[in-house]
């Protein structure tokens, strides 16, 4: 990782998979200065890989969804990562979990018809939430919102319909046997990253753009790429 830098042309505001792709493009571009400023005292965002045990342990996203046609497939190889091509369970969590056959079956058909209702409601000329095609006091509502906490990354209230419905996926879904979250490890190694640098206040007032962050004081970014930087240790929020 590295210090604040006393100027820069673009900084890169949190270091999960987006802000390590965008920075990767900058880096191979090489057009400009650049620094990653990320909350965490680690990178990857919702991916985060621990081995409390010995072995990988995925506690966030873990699944090269559409791997047959993922970028991030033929990267993760090219890396010497592992891939574990198994088709994923995913139908028989319930009983696996305890749950009775029926209570698989049923949660699997409410499933299927919330599917249905998706993409009938994407084709309205006005766009709502997820949460809005939920039955009223449905027995496997509170699943199917925190099935979207991690399939979507958020609650189906926050998720848009026609969004959601625009994702297409090929069926392929294949897992890293080293974890998930040390591909993104990989791809950060090099970057100009400032870990535990929460971004509190964005200004754009005057011809510069004042980044504010908890730790590391001010830094400006002015239209003519350069930004300098006051290292002045400080801890508030405005």
């Amino acid at each position: 990782m590295t210090g604040l830098p006393s100027e820069v042309d673009i900084a890169v505001i949190g270091a999960g998979a987006a802000g390590i792709g965008a920075a990767r493009c900058l880096r191979e571009a090489a057009m400009a200065s650049m620094v990653v400023l990320e909350a965490r005292d680690r990178v990857g965002g919702r991916v985060h890989t621990i081995a409390p045990a010995g072995f990988p342990l995925d506690r966030g996203a873990e699944w090269l969804h559409s791997a047959d046609r993922n970028p991030l497939s033929p990267i993760a190889q090219h890396l010497g990562f592992s891939v574990h091509r198994r088709p994923p369970e995913w139908t028989t969590r319930l009983r696996r979990s305890g749950e009775t056959l029926e209570a698989e079956a049923d949660w699997l058909a409410t499933r299927e018809a919330q599917s249905r209702a998706r993409r009938k409601a994407a084709a309205e000329p006005v766009d709502r939430p997820l949460v809005s095609l939920l039955a009223p006091e449905g027995r496997w509502n509170k699943l199917l919102d925190a099935t979207s906490t991690w399939g979507n990354g958020a609650e189906l209230d926050r998720v848009s319909v026609q969004d959601y419905v625009r994702y297409e996926d090929s069926g392929t879904n294949w897992r890293l046997g080293e974890g998930y979250g040390r591909l993104f490890e990989t791809l950060a190694k090099g970057l100009p990253t400032v870990l535990e640098a929460p971004v509190s206040r964005i200004d754009h007032g005057g011809l510069a753009i004042r980044l504010e962050t908890v730790r590391h004081g001010d830094r400006k970014s002015r239209h003519h790429n350069r930004a300098d930087f006051d290292h002045r240790e400080r801890n508030h929020s405005l």
